[in-house]
């Protein structure tokens, strides 16, 4: 069941488009792109799996995993 929510939120295909952006920005050699990429990502990630394990999450959380998620 934790896993399907998971999966829910985080779609396999998004995740793909991010690792490939990082690849292409550290292809490019814009290292503080791709640095300032992988940090976003990386802390979208925590906050979804770490939104998963709880039944409520506050306003903060959810505002601040929408605006990494855009």
């Amino acid at each position: 069941t934790e896993m399907t929510a998971l999966r829910s939120q985080m779609n396999p295909h998004f995740i793909f488009n991010c690792l490939n952006s990082i690849k292409l920005y550290a292809t490019e050699n814009d290292s503080v792109k791709a640095s300032e990429y992988l940090t976003k990502f990386s802390r979208l990630i925590r906050l979804v799996l770490e939104n998963s394990r709880s039944e409520r999450i506050t306003l903060r959380n959810e505002l601040e995993t929408l605006g990494l998620y855009m």
